[in-house]
């Protein structure tokens, strides 16, 4: 608008990954006990990508995994959006770590990574969608960001902690590691979060439906 474009109807909507549905629950759990993961354990999950920095930052995260497994007893894993090229992150962490963690090498389908995203306790991610997934549930969440969209989706949505990857820190991970297991037990209230998100993306669906 400020360029003068007026025409035809402009509104600001969200990511359409925010209206898709899970898994059912007999899906999910035998996809994590195919993967040594028992359907009512407790886990942390982490969602990383190789990035700038990221080589020397991976200690940090391996040791906040530590901490998170030792205080809290949540099972540190790793899951991927590109099974390619994500497994090589998350194991560059796992190979600094002390406690007993997952790394997750199948091929997550959407329905699949929304469902079991809503099993874990707290969650971690470089990727942008696996904050979305997570958020759908109101799981906690805490961006670590090596674009702007990171940023842009925590603020909008109103809740979880962002760290920029080049400012990552083991002080600041724990920072937000608290924060989020303070949050566990608000996710009802969390979830009317996204649920705004949600709206604001159904009404692109009306739109487009009068296009």
């Amino acid at each position: 608008q400020s360029f003068g474009v007026n025409k035809p109807k402009i509104s600001m909507t969200s990511d359409p990954a925010l209206v898709l549905k899970p898994a059912d629950d007999e899906t999910l759990n035998n996809f994590m006990k195919q993967n040594g993961l028992d359907p009512d354990g407790k886990y942390a999950c982490f969602m990383l990508r190789n990035w700038i920095d990221f080589k020397e930052k991976s200690v940090h995260i391996a040791k906040c995994a530590d901490y998170i497994y030792q205080k809290y007893g949540f099972t540190p894993i790793f899951v991927s959006m590109n099974i390619i090229n994500d497994c090589v992150p998350a194991e560059l962490v796992a190979s600094s770590m002390k406690s007993p963690y997952v790394i997750i090498n199948d091929k997550v389908v959407p329905d699949l990574l929304i469902a079991l995203l809503s099993k874990m306790q707290i969650v971690f991610a470089m990727r942008l969608h696996g904050l979305i997934f997570a958020s759908i549930s109101g799981i906690p969440i805490t961006g670590i960001s090596y674009d702007p969209k990171i940023n842009s989706f925590i603020d909008y949505l109103g809740y979880g902690r962002c760290i920029d990857l080049h400012e990552l820190t083991y002080e600041n991970l724990i920072e937000a590691t608290e924060y989020s297991i303070s949050q566990i037990d608000k996710k009802e209230e969390l979830m009317l979060k996204s649920q705004v998100l949600i709206k604001k993306e159904n009404e692109n669906i009306d739109n487009i439906k009068l296009l």
